[in-house]
């Protein structure tokens, strides 16, 4: 599964139809919900400190559009660091926003309107049946164009499935689980953060080590070394 889940990434940065797609699968590798990403604003990503926040969900006519589906009181409000280049990332696709869309946000119950949405499907936030739908879509064309085999329920990846395997990485990787947990937000961090004090510097050095120890060579050039070969098939024909 991680194989195919870091060239699907790498899939996705090089085909233009899907680019739109990168920066949410690249923040699939943090552990990231689905609808947590989705419901990123502007206002969650500290630029003095290249952290996200994930504190909010968003409301569209008393219906949930994305965040966190839980009460308010079952689950905590995280902040993560941001490694240098999935800030980037971000920001570079907030360059290309409408910057006028406003996105009505609760959070404890109040209504706030002056938030900036970052993932939007015609001037809306993206819904999770539009991310669900372009989400097989691009699995469905990745083992097709990449290597010649069709999507099933045995090879297709299910959004929630890149929680587990980031979960997974750390603990292989000897990251503590109290850590893990912080990072993933998993709402039993309540009880190990009682026994274990995390700052900041020690999330940011944790999950900096955890990407750079994952982003394997091999894994980034998967796309690019199949498509040779497929090449020179073609040619050979």
């Amino acid at each position: 599964m991680f194989n195919d889940f870091r060239g699907i990434i790498r899939y996705v940065e090089k085909n233009e139809k899907y680019q739109h797609m990168y920066p949410i699968i690249k923040l699939m590798t943090l552990g990231l919900r689905i609808g947590e990403i989705l419901a990123i604003t502007r206002e969650q990503i500290s630029d003095a400190n290249m952290t996200l926040t994930i504190n909010k969900t968003l409301v569209n006519n008393n219906t949930l559009k994305a965040g966190t589906k839980g009460r308010a009181d079952t689950y905590k409000t995280r902040t993560i660091p941001l490694p240098m280049d999935y800030y980037a990332i971000l920001m570079n696709h907030i360059q290309t926003l409408d910057h006028t869309v406003l996105t009505p946000v609760r959070r404890d119950g109040t209504i706030i309107n002056n938030e900036h949405v970052i993932f939007i499907k015609n001037k809306h936030v993206m819904t999770y049946s539009y991310f669900n739908w372009i989400w097989h879509r691009i699995q469905r064309d990745y083992f097709n164009e990449i290597w010649n085999n069709k999507l099933t329920d045995n090879n297709y990846l299910k959004p929630h499935t890149t929680r587990h395997i980031t979960a997974s990485l750390m603990a292989y990787d000897g990251i503590p689980l109290s850590m893990a947990q912080t990072i993933l937000g998993h709402m039993s961090a309540s009880m190990t953060q009682h026994y274990t004090h995390i700052t900041s510097n020690m999330q940011r050095e944790t999950i900096e080590r955890f990407i750079n120890d994952t982003n394997v060579q091999t894994m980034n050039n998967i796309v690019d070394e199949t498509m040779k070969i497929k090449n020179k098939k073609e040619k050979i024909k």
